[in-house]
């Protein structure tokens, strides 16, 4: 048995079949119509209804897990005399 190598010779009659039934397409696949109220273009970008805060309000109001082991460590190397 003798393997053959693929030829494809369908590929370009196909090819040349799809692009002649668009052009052909009277109803084309995206017109151009009004959007829906639903529409998801319409939606906020943000879902809050209140401003997002300013970085530096963000920066400031920070929350850090060492925070707590630092002033720890600040009080007791106070206590300690060297």
């Amino acid at each position: 048995m003798v393997k053959v190598k693929k030829q494809y010779e369908y590929i370009p009659v196909l090819m040349a079949k799809v692009l002649q039934l668009r052009k052909e397409d009277a109803n084309k696949v995206t017109p151009n119509g009004p959007l829906n109220d639903s529409d998801p273009a319409f939606l906020a970008p943000t879902i809050v209804d209140k401003p997002l805060p300013q970085p530096k309000q963000l920066f400031l109001a920070r929350e850090s897990k060492f925070q707590e082991v630092t002033s720890y460590l600040m009080d007791f190397t106070h206590d300690v005399k060297v």
